[in-house]
């Protein structure tokens, strides 16, 4: 309104000065006149250059990554008559979801393309979304000011931190025996050679003797075992609050989910099937896959994951229902888990293992004491991890 204003006060100005050259005949007025009609014409043309159509292209080197990463965007936007650009000073600013530590790097306006590239640096887990791009343009004098919103919009995934274990020999030895029991007896139907074992990715080209009908069951056999629930990781975070201006929650959350995406990786590239599920949400499996390809939807699910804000009744009923023959759970509250577990019963004949997520400065308790050395009775395995590096350790 403000630069609609302004121009009309401007050509009331032109008509005022018309005629007032008209009646005094000076031509002083009229030279002063023509002057101000090119002034008049070039304020206009500032005015029409932002009443065309824009365009936006923002380009981000990665749209997915791990928190902590640094990514570099750049911003462009474009007229579709440009030769009228030339007229005014653009300016392009990206709409940041919020507020991120960047560094602008480049300003180029070569070729009537306004660019502005940065970098964005420590990521935090998220999913941040890039709604549109901001053009503003202002005339030489700064008297015609104008502000032109571009939609434009891309969406940054950032997943947890994933620690990288090179052996998990607790978990490797839990597989190993996962992949003796998937081992079959393939009988010699037609040349009397005996048995042999069978075990799931095999070549069966090798197995020469196996016949081809005894070679389809065999194949139907290891679907059916690669199937079978191996693994359930519960994500279990009864005391974290989202509470506007408290953050102090924010690490362990992080931690947790950290941990969560860690093992389910490196479960994943060992071929074990797992459902992660989340105590907080539902009592259906969230994320189910068994090979390396299942941890992309995995993440997202990750990135998006915010901690409860008290209004989420637990259904306790899920500790009874999980299946698989290994469980792991990352809790942030060992007692609240192990009353579920004695109300529940949710400990059956399988292996599992508890990562107990508590800040650095949190010193165990009696009670904590006493919980670990009844779970670790029950041949239930509790780590407690303050920090990355405990987890990395406690793999080893």
């Amino acid at each position: 309104m403000r630069e609609r204003f302004m121009l009309l006060l401007l050509y009331l100005v032109l008509g005022a000065l018309f005629i007032l050259a008209v009646i005094r005949r000076d031509e002083a007025l009229w030279m002063l006149f023509g002057v101000y009609v090119g002034f008049i014409a070039y304020e206009t043309a500032v005015w029409i250059s932002f009443d065309q159509a824009w365009q936006g292209l923002r380009v981000v080197t990665e749209t997915v990554v791990q928190a902590g990463a640094s990514v570099r965007v750049s911003v462009e936007a474009s007229a579709r008559k440009r030769s009228r650009m030339q007229l005014a000073l653009i300016h392009i600013e990206d709409d940041l979801p919020i507020f991120l530590d960047c560094d602008k790097v480049v300003i180029d306006t070569s070729q009537h393309v306004y660019r502005v590239q940065y970098d964005v640096h420590q990521l935090v887990r998220g999913v941040y979304d890039f709604s549109k791009i901001m053009v503003s343009g202002r005339d030489l004098f700064g008297l015609i000011q104008r502000k032109v919103d571009i939609p434009c919009e891309t969406q940054v995934l950032v997943y947890p931190r994933v620690m990288r274990i090179a052996r998990w020999r607790m978990l490797d030895d839990i597989v190993q025996c996962i992949h003796e029991h998937a081992w079959y007896t393939a009988l010699s139907l037609e040349n009397g050679s005996g048995t042999r074992l069978y075990r799931p990715g095999d070549r069966l080209s090798q197995i020469h003797w196996v016949s081809s009908a005894r070679t389809d069951e065999l194949r139907v056999l290891e679907v059916e075992r690669t199937a079978e629930k191996a693994m359930a990781i519960l994500l279990h975070t009864p005391t974290l609050r989202e509470t506007p201006g408290d953050d102090s929650f924010a690490p362990l959350f992080e931690l947790s989910l950290s941990v969560v995406a860690s093992v389910a990786q490196y479960a994943l590239q060992s071929h074990v099937t797992i459902d992660y599920y989340d105590a907080s949400q539902s009592t259906d499996v969230i994320v189910t896959g068994n090979n390396i390809r299942a941890i992309a939807p995995l993440l997202k699910e990750l990135a998006r994951a915010v901690p409860s804000d008290g209004s989420v009744q637990y259904d306790f009923d899920l500790f009874c229902h999980l299946e698989g023959i290994i469980l792991v759970v990352v809790t942030t509250s060992l007692q609240i888990l192990f009353h579920h577990v004695q109300s529940k019963r949710m400990i059956r004949p399988r292996s599992v293992i508890i990562f107990y997520v508590c800040s650095q400065e949190y010193q165990l308790s009696e009670l904590d004491l006493e919980t670990i050395a009844t779970f670790r009775a029950r041949e239930v395995h509790v780590a407690i991890i303050h920090s990355h590096d405990d987890f990395i350790r406690e793999c080893l």
